[in-house]
């Protein structure tokens, strides 16, 4: 009897080690791949000094003397589009591009060197373009 229960030790001895290492190993990768050292693009925000109405080219024009960001995009893209209502106070970049291009069909991308390149949505191709 004495060699079973030895020998049923053992085995949960090893067992327990190994859910150890594996629970540890499990954690450091976590923790590990957790940290950035990046400033993100959705964490900026903006101050509006006061409410205003303004184009789509002057939030642009706020954006860029308040962040590092650059704009490309073409430059009658926004012409004749509604003027956009700003509220005094802190906003997210990311928002205040949400609200500055939702009247068109427009979409924003960004980009490693710190500019964001607005175009226009993909999938709105002419119907001969769909058929091909």
């Amino acid at each position: 009897m004495e060699i079973k229960l030895t020998n049923t030790w053992v085995h949960f001895r090893k067992r327990l080690l190994l859910m150890i290492m594996r629970t540890f190993i499990f954690l450091m990768c976590t923790t590990l791949f957790s940290f950035t050292t990046e400033n993100l693009f959705s964490q900026e925000k903006v101050r509006i000094e006061k409410d205003q109405l303004v184009t789509v080219d002057q939030v642009f024009k706020i954006i860029k003397q308040q962040t590092a960001y650059n704009f490309l995009y073409p430059k009658k893209l926004f012409k004749g589009k509604p003027k956009i209502q700003l509220k005094k106070g802190e906003i997210l970049v990311t928002k205040l591009l949400e609200q500055s291009l939702s009247s068109g069909k427009l979409t924003y991308k960004v980009t490693k060197e710190n500019t964001i390149i607005i175009q226009k949505k993909e999938g709105q191709n002419s119907p001969i373009q769909k058929q091909i």
